[in-house]
């Protein structure tokens, strides 16, 4: 009896690293992702906090020309910040997407892969059963002709 043996062992092998290294990359998408997203977060307080800063100096009524012209500068570049980092984040995201199609394709061959393997596996146990039962009943005819002499 022989040893069952895969064909595509070593197929299946180095698909599972390549499935190690998708799941790899995809995590490393997510974290980038979410640390674009909390930057993307904190302009968006800062500018908040500004308005917010600039709304308290007009009420006190001591507001120069030049602290209007400062904030207006500010806020103009905060939202430019903003813009771009949104950019960012769509970018992250395209990015994650691109990782994940990736991860499931790549799932989706080792499972294929695995799936075959089990199926030959089956076919190599049917077979060893189907040859252990010929050598049984071959055992049993020579038994039954060695008592009939």
């Amino acid at each position: 009896m022989k040893k069952f043996k895969f064909q595509l062992e070593t197929l299946l092998k180095i698909s599972n690293l390549e499935k190690e290294k998708a799941e790899l990359a995809f995590s490393a998408a997510v974290q980038a992702l979410r640390r674009q997203q909390d930057f993307l977060q904190k302009l968006q307080e800062e500018l908040v906090k500004g308005k917010q800063d600039y709304e308290k100096m007009l009420l006190s009524r001591r507001v120069s020309a030049g602290q209007m012209q400062m904030y207006g500068d500010y806020f103009s570049f905060k939202q430019k910040q903003i813009d771009l980092q949104q950019v960012a984040v769509r970018n992250a995201e395209k990015k994650k997407a691109e990782k994940l199609q990736k991860m499931l394709e790549i799932s989706k061959k080792v499972k294929a892969l695995e799936q075959l393997k089990a199926e030959r596996f089956l076919e190599y146990k049917q077979t060893l059963l189907a040859e252990e039962q010929k050598e049984i009943d071959e055992i049993g005819l020579q038994v039954y002709i060695h008592k009939s002499m």
